[in-house]
């Protein structure tokens, strides 16, 4: 008869179940990797309706000269900037062309580290490795970002490529904070309209566009107040407009 110490086997035993609960995590992490890279295969099939942007007709938001800065810190990730304590002031520098990439990266850089895991600066830097091969955004490559985004947006098709080609959008839906609906009325946007001076009149701010279209809130009656409001409406449909955009959910 053979007698076997229990707790002489017991660090074998131990060594056999680390390694079979390994292989079982292994092949959990296999199968979960499996059917993640089948969802992202099947969603990057899917045409996309994009119900959501503000994009100007394939030109820049500054100036016809494309400017990475400019393009990429124009709106909403500065908010996340400003939340962080990054001033208007230090905003605007930044998108400053008169002042070379360089300077105004260095401005940038300390507080892009405050940034850098909202989904406004990831968004970012998933943009600048998918569009330009570029991996990071980052002091030592920012003047090779700038030139292959320079060298990118000034073709003609680069909306396209990037709406059509990568993201395999259908249509978007695009409110460009302008009152002139052709600027939007190509085949990859569907324009509306944003009557913010109608429904939020504020006297001062709104007054130069009041001004052009000819809107005197202060002296009309609710009728003509209705039936300049249609007339305007009016021309922005033959203009191409699909639709009215409001945006209530930001008054307070």
């Amino acid at each position: 008869m053979i007698y076997i110490n229990s707790r002489s086997t017991l660090p074998l035993k131990r060594k056999y179940q680390k390694k079979a609960q390994r292989r079982k995590e292994a092949k959990k992490m296999k199968n979960h990797n499996s059917i993640y890279e089948q969802l992202m295969d099947k969603a990057n099939t899917m045409q996309i309706i994009d119900t959501h942007e503000h994009l100007p007709p394939n030109k820049n938001h500054v100036g016809d000269e494309p400017d990475v800065l400019c393009d990429y810190f124009s709106h909403y990730i500065t908010t996340d900037l400003q939340s962080a304590g990054m001033s208007p002031q230090e905003v605007d520098k930044i998108r400053d062309t008169k002042i070379s990439i360089t300077e105004r990266f260095a401005m940038l850089e300390p507080w892009l580290d405050q940034v850098k895991n909202t989904s406004y600066y990831r968004a970012l830097e998933i943009s600048a490795k998918t569009i330009h091969g570029v991996n990071e955004i980052s002091s030592k490559t920012i003047d090779e970002l700038s030139e292959k985004f320079k060298k990118a947006a000034s073709q003609k098709d680069y909306g396209k490529y990037i709406m059509k080609d990568l993201c395999n959008i259908e249509v978007s839906i695009n409110d460009n904070w302008e009152d002139d609906m052709r600027m939007s009325s190509t085949e990859l946007f569907a324009p509306v309209w944003q009557p913010v001076t109608y429904l939020n009149y504020t006297g001062k701010d709104d007054a130069p566009y009041a001004k052009a279209i000819e809107f005197q809130f202060e002296k009309m009656t609710l009728k003509e107040y209705c039936e300049h409001f249609k007339k305007h409406f009016q021309k922005q449909i033959s203009d191409g407009a699909k639709g009215l955009k409001f945006q209530v959910a930001y008054w307070s």
